[in-house]
């Protein structure tokens, strides 16, 4: 619909600057094949966006802390719909049910940094594991993510 508008806005510029025999016009045809070059990368664009990928990203600040130090850590992801930043779950990975289950905590989204941040501070030496899910709503749909971290205290 926008584009037979167009094409009869063009066929109307086209005129007015070429005469009656508009669709005999080199000027007119190359307009003309122009808009179709741009509507054709527009539709390629819209298959490109349908076949992203989307992925969840932990980026802590270091993986291996003293005790006593807090762990940081923050969670992107690959791609976000600003107008609609992701919700961060924290989540611990159920063995038996072999899926990361919500504890319930939610990790504040950060738009200047367009992340959300996980902080930590352990009280013992070791290997610690934290796990979340990555909520997000796109193109009216529903998505989520999951993703693990580990990070070790010595």
């Amino acid at each position: 619909m926008a584009n037979q508008k167009l094409l009869m806005h063009l066929t109307f510029i086209a005129f007015l600057f070429y005469g009656c025999d508009v669709k005999n016009n080199k000027e007119y045809r190359l307009l003309i094949l122009k808009n179709k070059v741009l509507e054709d990368e527009n539709e390629r664009l819209k298959a490109n966006i349908n076949s992203l990928s989307i992925r969840p990203i932990v980026i802590p600040k270091s993986t291996s802390i003293k005790l006593g130090e807090e762990y940081i850590a923050d969670v992107r992801l690959a791609m976000v719909d600003i107008n609609s930043p992701p919700l961060t779950i924290l989540c611990r990975f159920d063995n038996v049910a072999n899926k990361l289950m919500p504890i319930g905590d939610t990790l504040k989204y950060n738009k200047d940094y367009e992340s959300s941040t996980y902080r930590h501070t352990p009280t013992a030496k070791g290997l610690y594991q934290w796990a979340g899910i990555i909520f997000q709503k796109l193109d009216n749909k529903n998505l989520e993510y999951g993703f693990t971290a580990v990070y070790d205290v010595k």
